[in-house]
């Protein structure tokens, strides 16, 4: 399958943009940003979320089988 092949650049971008989202986010909060980043960028961090979820439960249970 796809995601087994390509394991960890998949696991690589979705951190990247996992990461992004939190620091995008904390930037809003404490409010060194104005303007508000547009919808797409909030689903790019909510499947980057989603794909580092899915890499720490593949090495999760990857670990085990070892």
């Amino acid at each position: 399958m796809f995601f087994e092949e390509n394991y960890k650049t998949i696991c690589i971008i979705g951190y990247f943009f996992a990461a992004l989202g939190a620091i995008v986010t904390a930037a809003l909060e404490f409010g060194w940003i104005q303007t508000k980043p547009p919808k797409a960028l909030y689903y790019a961090y909510f499947i980057g979320g989603l794909i580092t979820m899915k890499c720490a439960y593949g090495w999760l249970t990857n670990s085990e089988k070892k």
